[in-house]
């Protein structure tokens, strides 16, 4: 018979209506955006984010973020339903490669929580981090964690009761078999470095080039001693370097010009085509 990677549009459709249905609507709407300036306007008012009030925003980074989120959808779209995809894989290589955009969202958060965290001056400047840092992952973590339990999502080797322990306490970034929601695995390294910036920041107020050492030091270390480590783990080296993304970027308006900038952008794109493509 035919194999699986040939197959046409209609068998593709008529094998996940559902999926095709979904796709079918995104780029007709997507069509509609190019097409109707009203749409798009209509569009970006409901969909954009609020503009945080006590920082400014960088609006390159939402491009940078929705790139990324773009790229790692389409992966995970071509993965999870494998082998239906795989002509798609074929025509763009790139596609299978997907699990290397992870890495810019881990930057960004190095660069966006140091933001925040140096900024703390006081117990309530610390309540209102940790408080905000809460709200915005572990509310919907857990939810994923009893709606998984509920419709039975993993396997039956693993009871509810030490399955749900072990989801809350992240115990399957120290070997715990089994992951009710794949997409939480970078979770825990997220938040302990939520836990460990505001230390960090804290440890040196007043010795501003330790801001630089630090990081470039712990990335060098990570870079070369972490191939043996954990996944969630061999994150932590990232984090490193969106701190000292964050440090630059602080002087960036008086020390650096167009020219670098754009420079700079040449040599990031460079270096993410060859991540990808070797």
């Amino acid at each position: 018979g035919m194999p699986m990677n040939a197959l046409g549009l209609n068998e593709i459709v008529a094998k996940l209506p559902v999926i095709s249905l979904l796709a079918s609507l995104f780029y007709i709407l997507v069509f509609a955006c190019l097409l109707f300036p009203q749409l798009r306007r209509w569009l970006d008012c409901q969909l954009t984010m609020p503009k945080p009030t006590n920082q400014s925003k960088i609006d390159g980074l939402d491009a940078l973020r929705g790139i990324a989120a773009l790229f790692i959808a389409s992966f995970h779209a071509w993965q999870w339903n494998q082998p239906f995809f795989d002509i798609n894989s074929q025509a763009f290589p790139p596609l299978a490669e997907g699990t290397k955009a992870v890495p810019i969202f881990v930057v960004l958060s190095g660069f966006l929580i140091w933001r925040a965290a140096r900024k703390i001056a006081s117990q309530e400047d610390l309540r209102r981090y940790a408080r905000n840092r809460f709200l915005r992952v572990v509310p919907l973590y857990i939810a994923t964690i009893f709606v998984a339990t509920l419709f039975g999502v993993m396997s039956n080797d693993v009871l509810p009761p030490q399955r749900l322990i072990a989801e809350l306490f992240f115990l399957h970034s120290i070997g715990f078999p089994n992951i009710s929601n794949p997409p939480t695995w970078s979770l825990y390294p997220e938040i302990l470095f939520y836990i460990m910036v505001p230390i960090f920041a804290a440890s040196f107020p007043s010795r501003k080039h330790l801001q630089w050492i630090v990081p470039v030091l712990a990335f060098i270390i990570l870079s070369i001693t972490d191939y043996e480590a954990q996944r969630q783990f061999g994150l932590a080296k990232y984090f490193a370097m969106g701190i000292l993304v964050s440090e630059i970027h602080n002087i960036w308006p008086e020390r650096f010009s167009a020219s670098l900038a754009f420079l700079s952008f040449i040599l990031g794109c460079y270096l993410i085509n060859l991540e990808i493509t070797n």
